[in-house]
């Protein structure tokens, strides 16, 4: 009687090998992780700019005005 068999180890599996191509954008499509909080670092920082910009109800404007002359 012979004792349970183990299986064989699974093939390995080699990555697949992105292409040599692909301009700027490779980097971030390859690192997902990375993008994403680069994204929200990004989307932070507009909104506490936003925060910070100074706003008023009725900003002070200079309304155009025009001269007309007649001889």
């Amino acid at each position: 009687m012979s004792g349970p068999q183990n299986p064989p180890p699974p093939a390995e599996v080699d990555a697949p090998v992105p292409p040599s191509g692909g301009g700027p954008s490779r980097r971030f499509i390859m690192r997902p992780v990375a993008t994403s909080l680069l994204m929200v670092a990004i989307v932070l920082a507009g909104l506490v700019g936003l925060r910070l910009m100074p706003l008023s109800a009725l900003p002070q404007v200079d309304y155009p005005t025009i001269q007309v002359q007649t001889l």
